[in-house]
């Protein structure tokens, strides 16, 4: 479907070249050399080559290579073809054997390219070649392709060829022989062109160095069509029509030329010849609509025999197109429109994809399969769902027409010779189907001889998800004709002399045309203005409906019809006359009568639009709080002067006087700026009441704005008088208007400049307004509006706080290690399953259990993350350390799941033969799951630091090293031993005593990592007094732990200061790690979890879509909208 919407779109006159297409257009000037009528070019990396490190990509291309050769001991006939492929490669010097052992392969910049064979029965040189795959991945997950720069396009498109190649009475064909090959690689580059080949299974594997440019590198079509470009720059003034050709006529390695006249296309030709030998290149397959122009061409080189020429039924492929040489004539083809019971989606879109019309030539007929399209898309239709009823009807119908299409056959050729006047005419139309234009050429030749003839067109669809005007659409056609007039006129311009008119059947569009933006709405103007800056030179006039071939691209033309159709072919009968005259045939419309003007059609004179006076209309006039209501209704300036405007409309025309000039349409500037006066006189009568009393009764004034020698100006406006009275600036910035501080319209002021301004800071603003505004206490009113602007407060948004919470009950109360643990995941590590060669390897997971009271840390190694392998981790830990009988943990999946399954863990637990005291406990107590608020890794500060530990020793032990899992779960647990020997307080305050408590003081009454001690295995010792001395030891941990690290956990490291309790109702940003600030959803407060101290730490938030999560506070930020 992409090369059909590609061949759709308007080709672009000028496109910008990325930052990486300039570096590779650089590197090829900087290395490109010509020497012995040979390129030689550098591969356009993005890094040095010394620099890059691929990894090894010698195994992937050798299995690569098993697997062809299992594919050619199934078809020998296919090796034979292929090996005769990579023969004539050698034979040709465009490769050589090359020994392995000479490359340093440990460095990485080394590559070998995977091939495969792919297939041309069209070919006769070559129906199977090699083609090699650089997008392979080596070892470091990098390829080939990575590292090249995609160059600029460099030649001209399909569309501009084939419009150049209608205007010519001869044209001469020809194919560039293994036009990448001809250029050479420079040879430090050729250590990432290496294939791997052998003639037998049975034969050593060897490698093939590549020593041109290749196919399959993203870089190849560049080095290789700016290598024509190149010769054509260098050799212009000596070949100047080759050079022509081969910068404006060449497509990849087919060659598209033409002259008027023989004698010109015989040098056309030897000139090619002579500047593509100067490069190296040789030309073959050569065919032309004139056989004498092939005459010293020998047979063997020709696309067509003679006999094959003289037949009307041989057609060739030219730029995708069929044409007839014999007759001249292109023909438009489709695929085969054999009718079948069903169809689905996929088949119809596959079946339209296949069109292929560059030009638009049977464009209608394509309108009609777009429009089908769009309605399959729009049943939301399944990729494999049959259609329904209707949509099959239509379809089937549309194919069955397609018969017809086999019929139609356009003329390659509109005759330019002995032209005297050449014209390009372009028609737009739209209907409530799609829009679309055509361009024909008409010449005048120095017969007087007419000739009109289509010579390209383009359509669109209309979008069903707008709802568009018919004179909206007529625009977009316009819009349409003039991208397509400005294209095919530049391509045209580089021949002939064109003269370009373009027609509307839209009487408001070409209305419009004459219009200047600023009048217009946003939608029009915008299209207007383009239109005008495509189209300066060219004239615009009316065509009547009935003369309009663009008509036919908007509703569509069956085939059957098409073919006849002689005012799509040929154009209105009217431009066959000779004295044809392109005069303009419409009156522009009245502006006032046009639709999508901004401002209505009022009169600005005295009688009929008096200027409101805002002394006449006032707050006295009316309830005075219905005006103070009124202007703290609205968050939006522009919206309450608008609405105001309106109340004042109202009473203007309800006056008896006025019933002859009421106002009507749309708002004018002058109403909306009398609508801002009247509420900004309302706000200072509210603010600054005893000011304008104190100057009605000329007093003076003793509030804080006496050093602004305050006025009341002709409308009874409060502004500053100052002392710039006698300076040349307007009389807006020398006498401000006064606003209050604490006044609603002064935010909503600030707020309009703020985004006007596009959020700029406070100086900006304060710069702006004063141009108009006096606001008392500028700074700190502009500071607390631009406080609460949302996107500004996104982009510096501060987690709320709380004052850390006390240590729950679980981390300071004495009870045995592993009673109560916090768990969590960690990793991933990768592990391989065996010691062999390129084992499997796989992931694998830690996963940490930490004791609340003792920090004491047991480590299991999982093999990934799922429910059933974290029960086993839990079924280890129970089996090596007893049962906890509380586990703390994050609200992940595979936790949620061992929760559910716990009744079924307790059943094991009833059948597991342990002493009897242990299955009494076992029977007695259950194990509580306590999940943390989500995304909340501050309530899970403990384990989180214990991975955190765990990390720091593998990261440091292993490094990149890949284990197999036995030497994993040994490391593990050996950092299991390290941790669980930490200090985490000193046995006695003595300075001589270096003892200290660990947490294997719980667990085996010393460190785990202290040394053997003598053995005392034969002293006599009396049970008893064993048993007391190992309970009094305990006893002594527990007695240190009680008086040294529980007194350590007292203070709070941070959050020390008490914050006000988030309430329910408040807006919040919800902090994501993987979005930017801007992209933060917006959630409510639905529910607060204080804990036991009264302090909020956890809440519940109701997003915009829906959803509904758990966190806490240090994952949300309050919005400013809340502190009203």
């Amino acid at each position: 479907m992409s090369n059909f919407w590609e061949c759709e779109k308007v080709p672009v006159l000028y496109t910008e070249s990325t930052s990486e297409q300039q570096l590779a257009e650089q590197i090829f000037q900087d290395s490109v050399k010509l020497e012995n009528n040979r390129f030689s070019v550098a591969l356009p990396l993005k890094q040095n080559l010394d620099l890059i490190n691929l990894g090894d990509s010698l195994h992937s291309a050798l299995l690569r290579l098993y697997n062809l050769e299992k594919r050619f001991s199934k078809d020998p006939s296919l090796f034979e073809k292929y090996k005769e492929f990579i023969d004539k490669y050698l034979e040709n010097g465009h490769g050589k054997y090359f020994d392995i052992s000479k490359y340093d392969l440990s460095k990485g910049n080394v590559y070998f390219l995977p091939h495969h064979p792919v297939f041309n029965n069209n070919s006769k040189t070559t129906p199977v070649r090699a083609v090699f795959d650089a997008s392979m991945n080596a070892k470091n997950n990098i390829s080939l392709n990575d590292l090249l720069l995609n160059g600029p396009t460099v030649q001209k498109e399909l569309f501009d060829i084939l419009i150049l190649l209608r205007t010519y009475k001869y044209v001469l064909l020809c194919d560039i022989k293994s036009m990448y090959r001809q250029v050479l690689i420079e040879n430090k580059f050729c250590c990432l062109q290496n294939i791997l080949w052998r003639e037998s299974p049975h034969d050593p594997v060897r490698c093939i160095q590549l020593q041109t440019v290749t196919y399959g590198l993203k870089s190849s079509s560049f080095l290789a069509t700016r290598c024509l470009v190149e010769l054509a720059q260098r050799y212009k003034d000596q070949y100047p029509l080759a050079s022509f050709v081969l910068l404006n006529s060449s497509y990849v390695d087919d060659l598209q030329c033409g002259s008027n006249q023989l004698i010109e296309l015989e040098q056309i030709k030897k000139e090619l010849i002579e500047l593509l030998g100067l490069g190296g290149f040789s030309l073959h397959k050569w065919c032309s609509n004139h056989l004498d122009i092939l005459s010293d061409i020998p047979i063997e080189s020709h696309s067509l025999n003679d006999k094959d020429f003289d037949k009307n039924n041989t057609y060739i492929k030219t730029l995708g197109l069929s044409y007839n040489l014999s007759s001249d004539m292109f023909r438009l083809t489709c695929p085969d429109s054999q009718v079948q019971q069903s169809y689905t989606k996929r088949q119809v879109l596959s079946f339209i994809s296949k069109f292929f019309d560059p030009l638009g030539l049977v464009g209608p007929i394509l309108t009609q399969a777009k429009v089908l399209m769009q309605q399959i898309w729009f049943h939301n239709l399944k990729w494999d769902e049959v259609l329904p009823a209707d949509l099959h009807q239509q379809w089937v119908e549309f194919v069955q027409s397609l018969i017809k299409m086999h019929c139609i056959s356009v003329p390659r050729n509109i005759n330019t010779l002995n032209a005297i006047s050449i014209e390009l005419i372009g028609y737009a139309d739209a209907s409530n189907k799609a829009y679309g234009c055509c361009l024909y050429l008409r010449v005048i030749d120095t017969f007087n001889t007419v000739k009109v003839m289509l010579l390209c067109s383009k359509s669109r669809i209309n979008p069903r998800n707008k709802c568009l005007t018919t004179p909206r659409l007529e625009l977009n056609s316009a819009l349409l004709l003039s991208m397509l007039a400005r294209k095919v006129h530049s391509t045209l311009s580089l021949k002939y002399e064109i003269k370009t008119f373009l027609y509307s059947d839209s009487q408001i569009v070409l209305s419009w045309l004459d219009v200047e933006p600023a009048k217009l709405g946003v939608y029009v103007a915008n299209r207007v203005e383009k239109i005008r800056q495509l189209t300066t030179d060219f004239q615009w006039n009316y065509v009547p409906t009935n003369e309009n071939p663009a008509d036919c691209l908007s509703r569509g033309v069956k085939p059957c019809s098409l073919q006849n159709n002689v005012l799509w072919w040929n154009g209105p009968t009217c431009l066959m006359d000779i004295n044809y005259n392109h005069c303009k045939k419409y009156v522009s419309n009245d502006v006032n009568n046009l639709p999508e003007i901004k401002m209505s059609n009022m009169c600005d004179n005295e009688n009929h639009s008096p200027v409101m006076e805002v002394s006449n209309v006032c707050a006295t006039q009316l309830n005075e709080s219905l005006f103070i209501n009124l202007l703290n209704k609205y968050s939006n300036i522009d919206k309450l002067t608008r609405v105001m405007a309106y109340i004042l409309r109202f009473s203007h025309n309800c006056k008896i006087q006025n019933k002859d000039c009421k106002l009507k349409g749309s708002l004018t500037p002058k109403e909306l700026m009398s609508a801002l006066h009247v509420i900004l006189k309302i706000d200072q009568e509210r603010y600054f009441h005893s000011e304008i009393n104190c100057l009605h009764s000329k007093r003076p004034i003793k509030s804080n704005i006496a050093n602004l020698s305050a006025f009341l100006d002709s409308q009874g406006l409060l502004r500053v008088g100052g002392r710039l009275q006698n300076a040349e600036l307007p009389f807006s910035k020398k006498h401000p208007i006064i606003l209050a501080k604490d006044s609603n319209i002064t935010k909503l002021i600030i707020l309009k400049e703020h985004l006007r301004l596009l959020h700029a800071g406070q100086k900006l603003i304060l710069s702006s307004l004063s141009e108009k505004y006096w606001i008392v206490n500028a700074t700190r009113v502009i500071k607390s509006v631009l406080y609460k602007c949302v996107t500004c407060f996104r982009l510096k948004a501060k987690n709320a706080t709380q004052l850390m919470g006390s240590l729950p009950l679980d981390r300071v109360k004495m009870t045995r290690p592993f009673q109560i643990v916090g768990t969590d995941y960690g990793g991933p590590f990768y592990v391989k399953q065996s010691r062999v060669r390129k084992p499997v390897i796989t992931k694998a997971y830690i996963v940490i259990f930490i004791c609340f009271v003792t920090k004491a840390i047991h480590i299991e190694l999982a093999s990934d993350m799922t429910t059933n392998t974290f029960l086993a981790c839990l079924k280890r830990l129970i089996a090596r350390r007893n049962k906890p009988s509380k586990i703390y943990c994050d609200n992940a999946a595979y936790y949620k799941g061992a929760n559910n399954v716990m009744k079924e863990l307790y059943e094991m637990f009833n059948t597991t033969a342990h002493h009897n005291s242990v299955m009494d406990y076992a029977n007695s107590e259950r194990i509580s799951f306590n999940f943390i608020p989500s995304y909340s890794p501050v309530f899970a500060g403990l384990w989180e630091a214990g991975i955190k530990s765990i990390k720091h020793h593998m990261k440091r032990v292993i490094g990149n090293t890949v284990l197999t899992y036995e030497e994993m779960y040994t490391v593990v647990v050996q950092i299991e031993s390290i941790l669980n020997s930490r200090p985490i307080t000193p046995m006695t305050r003595d300075f001589d005593d270096m003892s200290y408590l660990t947490p294997g003081h719980f667990l085996t009454g010393s460190p785990l990592t202290t040394y053997p001690e003598i053995n005392l295995a034969d002293e006599p010792i009396g049970r008893l007094s064993f048993w007391k001395q190992c309970t009094k030891m305990q006893q002594c941990f527990w007695k240190q732990w009680h008086k040294q690290y529980l007194v350590m956990l007292q203070s709070r490291p941070k959050w020390k200061h008490e914050s006000a309790n988030i309430k329910i109702g408040t807006m919040v940003l919800l902090k994501d790690d993987n979005a930017s600030p801007l992209n933060w959803p917006v959630g409510r407060v639905l529910n607060v979890m204080p804990g036991k101290d009264g302090k909020v730490r956890a809440l519940e938030i109701k997003t915009a879509k829906g959803s509904i999560i758990r966190t806490s506070i240090m994952k949300i930020c309050v919005l400013p909208i809340n502190d009203d």
